[in-house]
């Protein structure tokens, strides 16, 4: 049935870009973070401070944030399905807010036992997500984040909340560590079987060399075990950025991109191989201000 095939396919993507080989459960969303720059460096954002989307992977990186930003991006996946996000984040003295809105959405066709089309239905994924972060001395900052999610297919929806805390040490300007727990919530089941969603802890450090920039993340998750994940990115030119990354769950896979200035506008992308699906294409336009 093309349903099933479907929806089997997209489990087996969303663990990560890649197919890690492990089984499926609720909270599908989280694996799927919209940043284009994140996604070509490995995801390995823990650490990271000063973008729009870093609080989703740790709520005290937005206490570092010098500019409000805005940020729009969209993803291709595979057998025409696709995510599409929104965020925003605004700079305090000392501290900051975000918001942050993704949905994933594909449609399929419920057929009989005998083959004949029945209906057309959706897949809809969604997430809704708000945090803050602020610096508690000239090193520290810490930050929490809530996020609410719903899933719904074939006219089956369950949603759940969930919490995010974290921790960010900035050593000096080229040395930063930071620490996150997210995830931290609620089951949800589409069907009569709820699941815990992802739980996940995440140890990470990043350095700045002139202009070269290196991440590295090692993280343990109730559901994936332990993974890995590394990223750089390379300042080849005053508004040209080229990224690259690795990840490591169940075997080592890589990723691409690259990143665009023009003035106050970014334009990011990002290529994600896929061994077994084909390739899935990340894009993002932002706006500092």
């Amino acid at each position: 049935m093309k349903r099933i095939f479907l929806i089997s396919i997209f489990f087996c993507m969303i663990f990560h870009p890649l197919y890690a080989g492990h089984g499926s459960g609720g909270g599908q969303i989280f694996q799927l973070n919209p940043s284009a720059r994140s996604a070509a460096m490995g995801e390995a954002y823990t650490a990271v401070a000063g973008d729009v989307n870093s609080f989703l992977y740790n709520p005290a990186a937005l206490a570092r944030l010098e500019k409000n930003k805005a940020e729009l991006s969209h993803m291709r996946y595979f057998l025409d399905t696709s995510m599409s996000s929104a965020g925003y984040a605004h700079s305090f003295s000392g501290k900051a807010v975000a918001v942050n809105i993704k949905h994933f959405s594909a449609e399929d066709t419920a057929r009989s036992s005998l083959g004949h089309e029945k209906e057309k239905f959706n897949i809809d994924f969604s997430q809704y997500t708000a945090g803050a972060g602020f610096s508690l001395n000239e090193f520290h900052s810490a930050g929490l984040s809530v996020n609410i999610i719903r899933e719904a297919i074939y006219g089956n929806a369950d949603t759940a909340v969930s919490l995010d805390m974290g921790w960010h040490y900035m050593v000096n300007p080229e040395v930063s560590y930071g620490f996150a727990l997210r995830n931290m919530g609620d089951k949800i089941g589409i069907y009569e079987d709820r699941a815990e969603i992802p739980l996940e802890a995440a140890l990470a450090g990043a350095y700045t060399i002139e202009n070269f920039f290196l991440s590295w993340e090692v993280s343990l998750s109730n559901r994936y075990g332990t993974s890995y994940r590394g990223g750089m990115h390379l300042r080849t030119a005053e508004n040209f950025v080229i990224r690259g990354g690795l990840s490591y769950i169940t075997r080592l896979d890589f990723m691409l991109g690259f990143g665009i200035n023009i003035e106050q506008w970014v334009f990011d992308y990002a290529f994600i191989p896929h061994s077994a699906l084909g390739n899935s294409h990340r894009f993002s336009v932002g706006y500092n201000f």
